[in-house]
C-alpha cells in the first residue's frame, strides 16, 4: 500500500502523517521499555599544565592564594570571565586561573599517547631553558601549552624537527622529554646543551645537537675522572639533517688536556642516536649507533672506543624512525553506534516514495 493513502485509500495530510508516526514511535517506544530523559550536561574537566598551579579568590591579579594544584591535577570549570576561568577541585578547592595554565582532556588524551611513545626513545642529551619556555603538544606556535619550563629547568632531548614559522622561515623545534615523562615540543632557539663548558668551547661555532658521556678516564693528577664525550653538530644552512658531523673527545694524561679522537665531516644524518653499554670487564669499550644517508638510502653505522682510536665495526639498512612529529594523525576515530529502532524508522520514513 503506498505510504500516501489510508486504509479507506483517501489521501492522508502531512500533518496526520506527523501524529500518527509520533502514535507509532511511542508504541514501539513502550514495547521496547525505552523512556526518553533529558541529558544532564557533562562538567567541563580540564587539567593542570604547571608544576605548581596557585589559584586566587577572586580575578583581581593581587586576589590572596587560596591553594596551589599540582601538575595533573583533574579541576573543574566552573565559571568563565573573557580568558579567566574558575576552576574546582575534587577536593573542593575553587578559585580563579587563567585558561593557559589547563589542558583540556582532549589534550590530555593526545599527550598520554605521546608520553607512551617517548618513552622508550633515548635522550639525546639535556637541554636547558635560556628563560621561562612553554612547551607544546606539536612543534608549532598555536598548539597547545602542556608545561611551562622554568629559567635552567633541565629536559631530555629526543628529537629534531623544521617546521615553517609565522614568517615562512624554518623554525628549530625539539621534542623533550619532561622530569614527569611527558612529552612535548619547545622552540630550539629558547634551549641550549647542558653539556660542560670545557668541552662545549670547541664548538667552533656550529651548532650541537646532541650529546652523550662515553665513560670516562681516570687522572689522578686532575683530581677526578673526566668523561668521554660524543657529540653531533649541525653547521649553518643546513636544514635537510639533524646533523653533519660527529665529533669524540677523550681526555688526554700526558697532556692535561681534552682531544679530539674521532671527527667525521660531511654528513646527513638523523637522530636517534644509540649508546651501547661496554661489553668488557674494563668497561671502556663503549660502541654508539648513528644514522647516516647514503645515495638516498638510510643506513645504521656503528663505531666502537679502542683506546685513542675511533673504528667502524658495521653498518647495516636503518630503521624508520617513530613518526612523533603530530599526536593527532594516531588519534583514534569513534566508533559508529548502531542506529536505534525509532531512528531506523524515522530514516526509512524520510526516504522519498
Amino acid at each position: 500500500m503506498p505510504r500516501s493513502m489510508n486504509v479507506l485509500g483517501g489521501p492522508l495530510t502531512r500533518r496526520f502523517e506527523t501524529v500518527l508516526l509520533a502514535a507509532v514511535l511511542a508504541v514501539l517506544c513502550a514495547f521496547a521499555g525505552c523512556e526518553a530523559k533529558p541529558e544532564a550536561p557533562s562538567a567541563e574537566i580540564a587539567f593542570v599544565a604547571r608544576k605548581s598551579l596557585p589559584i586566587r579568590a577572586e580575578l583581581a591579579p593581587r586576589s590572596e592564594t587560596v591553594g596551589q594544584v599540582a601538575l595533573g591535577t583533574p579541576v573543574e570549570i566552573v565559571g568563565r570571565k573573557r580568558r579567566s576561568v574558575k576552576i574546582r577541585t575534587a577536593a573542593g578547592l575553587a578559585g580563579w586561573t587563567h585558561e593557559s595554565e589547563l589542558i583540556s582532556a582532549e589534550t590530555k588524551g593526545l599527550l598520554g599517547r605521546v608520553r607512551k611513545l617517548a618513552a622508550s626513545e633515548p635522550s639525546q642529551g639535556g637541554m636547558r631553558a635560556f628563560d621561562i619556555l612553554n612547551v607544546h603538544l606539536e612543534p608549532h606556535r598555536d598548539s597547545p601549552t602542556i608545561y611551562q619550563l622554568a629559567e635552567n629547568e633541565e629536559v631530555d632531548l629526543l628529537r629534531h624537527a623544521r617546521i615553517d614559522g609565522p614568517n615562512g622561515s624554518p623554525e628549530s623545534w625539539m621534542l623533550v622529554r619532561l622530569h614527569s615523562g611527558d612529552a612535548g615540543w619547545a622552540l630550539g632557539s629558547r634551549l641550549y646543551p647542558a653539556i660542560p663548558i670545557e668541552v662545549a668551547q670547541y664548538a667552533e661555532g656550529r651548532r650541537i645537537t646532541s650529546y652523550f658521556a662515553l665513560g670516562q678516564v681516570v687522572d689522578p693528577s686532575a683530581g677526578e675522572a673526566k668523561t668521554t664525550w660524543l657529540w653531533t653538530q649541525i653547521s649553518r644552512g643546513i636544514e635537510d639533517a639533524d646533523f653533519d658531523r660527529i665529533r669524540v673527545f677523550r681526555w688526554s694524561k700526558s697532556r692535561s688536556a681534552y682531544q679530539t679522537i674521532k671527527l667525521e665531516r660531511g654528513l646527513k644524518g638523523r637522530l636517534p642516536i644509540v649508546v651501547h653499554e661496554p661489553s668488557s670487564p674494563s668497561g671502556d669499550d663503549y660502541s654508539f649507533t648513528i644514522q647516516v644517508e647514503q645515495e638516498g638510502r638510510w643506513a645504521a653505522r656503528t663505531y666502537r672506543i679502542d683506546r685513542q682510536r675511533v673504528v667502524t665495526v658495521g653498518e647495516q639498512p636503518a630503521q624508520t624512525p617513530l613518526d612523533l612529529l603530530s599526536p593527532a594523525k594516531s588519534r583514534p576515530q569513534p566508533e559508529e553506534k548502531p542506529s536505534g529502532l525509532p531512528n531506523r524508522l524515522l530514516d526509512w520514513w524520510r526516504q522519498p516514495s
